[in-house]
């Protein structure tokens, strides 16, 4: 399992622009509904042929990152 910090704070604008970013990146078999918790915190999980790939903006630990069974490039994302 790969874990990639994107930000240090909780941003849906930089949430939503790594979500396109692995969309545009990677060939999909399945996205999941977007879900948001009673705090904010908005999860989205994407399925590769690769593996799994969460985007998470975390409003609980303040950070938006990525946990990922697929190896990603951070300058692909960022």
């Amino acid at each position: 399992m790969f874990s990639y910090t994107i930000a240090k704070n909780a941003d849906s604008a930089e949430f939503h622009r790594i979500c396109k970013a692995i969309e545009a990146l990677f060939e999909l078999s399945s996205v999941q509904p977007l879900v948001e918790d009673v705090d904010g915190t908005l999860i989205r999980i994407y399925k590769t042929k690769q593996g799994e790939i969460t985007v998470v903006n975390d409003c609980y630990v303040d950070a938006v990152y990525v946990d990922s069974e697929v190896e990603i490039r951070i300058e692909d994302i960022k």
